[in-house]
């Protein structure tokens, strides 16, 4: 899967979450908020930049940047599928909480949050990065 492609740094024809569309789409104004320790919404404005009304999937990925423990370069934690018309905008949001930073640790035999630096990716897919937020847990 993408995860061991992106651990060997090897480049993919089509990474992992990479729609086919008739339509073509960019992001505008993405902002993360803060509500709790483990609770954060990103917001953006999707436009559909083509001629076609399409869907487009937004992916958002984690990185632990101060385990100690071995762990993937990113992963996927929530995605949403949004129908834009063309020519138009919309806004969205997407909330991460807790869940999403829990790892199972075998030797406490449950699942845990490590606290430290965490890196929440808003992507297109599993290479195409549009936006990075550093934030720490």
């Amino acid at each position: 899967g993408y995860k061991w492609y992106d651990y060997h740094n090897l480049e993919v024809m089509f990474p992992f979450g990479y729609g086919l569309s008739y339509s073509k789409f960019s992001y505008d104004n993405i902002n993360i908020k803060e509500n709790n320790l483990f609770d954060f919404t990103i917001s953006l404005d999707i436009n559909n930049t083509s001629k076609n009304d399409g869907y487009e999937t937004i992916q958002v990925y984690l990185s632990n940047k101060s385990s100690k423990l071995f762990q993937v370069n990113k992963q996927l934690v929530k995605f949403k599928k949004v129908f834009v018309k063309a020519k138009e905008s919309i806004s969205c949001e997407i909330r991460i909480d807790e869940d999403c930073f829990k790892y199972f640790n075998p030797e406490k035999d449950k699942w845990v949050v490590n606290k430290g630096k965490y890196l929440i990716h808003v992507a297109k897919d599993s290479k195409n990065i549009i936006k990075t937020f550093e934030v720490t847990i």
